[in-house]
């Protein structure tokens, strides 16, 4: 078990640190998930610091954050009442949701793949496919095996495999032992299938990024998935429509309920603020769902253990000390005075850093453009003095889980057949002292995605 821990240090960067690589013998109950997780928080003195918890979607870790969440409130070190504690990998919603749709077409892309398979098998037969791409003039130079695991490697294979469908076809014709290429049928399939497909993957390349991708960013990639969703479900072929059904059913099932991470962090965005609320739930909700979501978010925001709540607190309880001092006995010629304040003050209320924020204009950006979410607060941390330092803890939100997942693609380098009896605590130390290592000096290794990328690559020769 990888736990991994994301914080913004002094400087205002978004920081992230291996705290433990432990081995978790079976039974992997919930019970001794939520043990084995508490005592590294213990360890690093940290148990009363937790503000989220990212997991992926697996039954056992369900109940484990349920069982933290009981312990976190029973010592009030729960922040913003636990709504946004349990954080579910993004990245493995997509997957679980992209699996169940292309099951419709899983015997075609079984042909792709059996094809990449054939082809290299033998020198002889990729030479002759690479013959016969040269004589088409087709640009591409590759092909790609996928990776069952990961859904976008099959986009890439598919992608891939669309731009050499005539090459395929022509291998038929010269290799009697090639049967399994698709038809014109199947081509124009996986074509309609990768053209849904390839909003999925930009979200999960958005959502799955190394460079820290901050939560005002998750929002618009729902609202898109949606739309494409409500699209393919009014298709006119039965194919695509029955996949954006398994699709939905999955999208229902996690983001069906109003996701306040989510909203939050988008209306932290000063380029989208609180519209982006009301432009996007009615493009994700219905009739009066919509309307309902909007006015939870709204009043989550302003509620009294919300955002605006904290931030007007610091106000309130500055203007309570000038009132007890007013009320005593030195300066009880006063107490007339300090209730007519009171009563002036009470009709026109002090607005809290959030309301300020919400009703100043929009921060203009131009299309495409790359705009720091995290430095725009910084330079503005003394207008929005109090809020500054409570977005920053929701903006950094891990939405998906991929740095413990390349923290475990680190760990098969180091314990491999050569290396298959280190001790635990070893393995630990070296994989934990390895990434406080490269942050300290800014070194960045190789993600995971990439080294099973450049694993399956098959490179065609130019004669």
């Amino acid at each position: 078990m990888a736990v991994t821990a994301h914080y913004i240090d002094s400087q205002w960067k978004l920081q992230k640190r291996v705290l433990s690589f432990l081995h978790l013998p079976p039974p992997h109950t919930a019970t001794e998930i939520v043990d084995t997780f508490y005592k590294t928080l213990c360890e690093w003195g940290v148990e009363d610091k937790v503000f989220t918890i990212s997991v992926d979607n697996a039954s056992n870790n369900d109940r484990a954050m349920k069982l933290l969440k009981d312990s976190f409130r029973v010592k009030k070190k729960l922040f913003f009442g636990g709504r946004l504690f349990h954080v579910r990998c993004c990245a493995h919603i997509l997957n679980l949701m992209v699996k169940d749709g292309v099951k419709s077409v899983e015997y075609i892309i079984d042909k792709i793949r059996d094809t990449v398979s054939f082809v290299n098998a033998s020198e002889a037969r990729l030479v002759r496919f690479s013959e016969v791409v040269q004589q088409l003039q087709l640009p591409t130079r590759k092909l790609v095996m996928d990776c069952p695991t990961r859904w976008n490697s099959t986009y890439s294979m598919l992608t891939v495999a669309l731009r050499l469908r005539e090459a395929f076809f022509s291998y038929n014709e010269r290799e009697v032992a090639y049967v399994a290429c698709p038809t014109e049928e199947e081509w124009d399939k996986i074509e309609k299938v990768c053209d849904v497909l390839g909003f999925f993957n930009e979200a999960t390349d958005i959502i799955s990024g190394t460079d820290y991708p901050t939560a005002n960013l998750f929002l618009s990639q729902i609202c898109t998935i949606k739309k494409v969703l409500d699209e393919g479900a009014i298709s006119t072929d039965n194919f695509i429509v029955e996949m954006t059904k398994m699709m939905k059913a999955k999208f229902d099932k996690y983001w069906g309920e109003c996701n306040l991470l989510m909203a939050f962090g988008a209306v932290m965005d000063p380029r989208m603020k609180f519209v982006v609320i009301e432009f996007a739930y009615p493009k994700i909700y219905h009739g009066d769902e919509s309307m309902r979501n909007v006015q939870h978010v709204r009043s989550e925001l302003d509620g009294e253990g919300g955002i605006a709540g904290g931030s007007s607190r610091s106000a309130t309880g500055s203007l309570q000390s000038v009132d007890n001092q007013f009320n005593s006995k030195k300066y009880s010629g006063w107490h007339d005075f300090t209730s007519f304040v009171s009563s002036k003050t009470s009709t026109r209320p002090i607005k809290s850093d959030l309301n300020n924020y919400l009703e100043d204009g929009l921060e203009l950006c131009s299309e495409g453009q790359k705009f720091d979410v995290i430095a725009w607060w910084k330079n503005n941390q003394a207008k929005y003095r109090i809020i500054s330092r409570m977005v920053v803890d929701i903006l950094y939100i891990a939405v998906s889980t991929v740095a413990s997942e390349s923290t475990f693609s680190a760990g098969e380098r180091v314990v491999d057949t050569y290396r298959s009896k280190l001790g635990v605590d070893t393995v630990q130390a070296l994989i934990c002292g390895s990434n406080w290592v490269r942050c300290h000096y800014g070194l960045k290794g190789r993600v995971k995605e990439e080294e099973e990328d450049e694993e399956v690559e098959i490179i065609l020769p130019i004669t």
